[in-house]
C-alpha cells in the first residue's frame, strides 16, 4: 500500500511540475507577444523636430494634429495609456512608424508643448 501512495505522489507531483512549466511559457510568451514595440531612440535637433508639427503625416494633417489625437484625455501630455493605445494602433498598421515614433517622442518630453510648443495655446 505504501509504494502505490508513493507512485501515486510522485505522479501528481509531475503533472504538478509540468503545469508549472507549461503555464510559465505560457505567460512569457503572452507577455512578449502583447509588449508595445521599442521607442526608437534617435536624436534630431530641435528645429526638425519643431518643423514635424505641421508637416502632414500619413494619417494626419499634422503632426500637431496627430499628437491632438493622441492626447484623449486632453490634458496636453502622453500618458501611459495613450502610449499604450497608440502601440496598440502602430501594431494593427492605423499608424506609422513615424506617426508612433513622434507620440512616444512626445511621450518621452513630458508634454505636447515641449515637442510643439504651438499645438496647446
Amino acid at each position: 500500500m505504501g509504494k502505490k501512495a508513493n507512485t501515486k505522489k510522485k505522479k501528481l507531483l509531475t503533472i504538478a511540475l509540468v503545469f508549472a512549466v507549461v503555464l510559465a511559457v505560457t505567460a512569457t510568451t503572452w507577455c512578449t507577444m502583447f509588449s508595445p514595440p521599442p521607442i526608437p531612440r534617435t536624436f534630431e535637433p530641435p528645429s526638425t523636430v519643431a518643423s514635424k508639427c505641421t508637416v502632414a503625416t500619413e494619417n494626419y494633417d499634422s503632426g500637431c494634429d496627430l499628437l491632438k489625437g493622441a492626447d484623449t484625455n486632453k490634458d496636453g501630455r502622453i500618458d501611459d495609456s495613450e502610449l499604450d493605445y497608440a502601440a496598440e494602433l502602430y501594431n494593427d498598421g492605423y499608424r506609422s512608424a513615424y506617426e508612433y515614433k513622434f507620440v512616444a517622442t512626445a511621450y518621452a518630453k513630458g508634454s505636447i508643448k515641449a515637442l510643439c510648443p504651438t499645438c496647446y495655446p
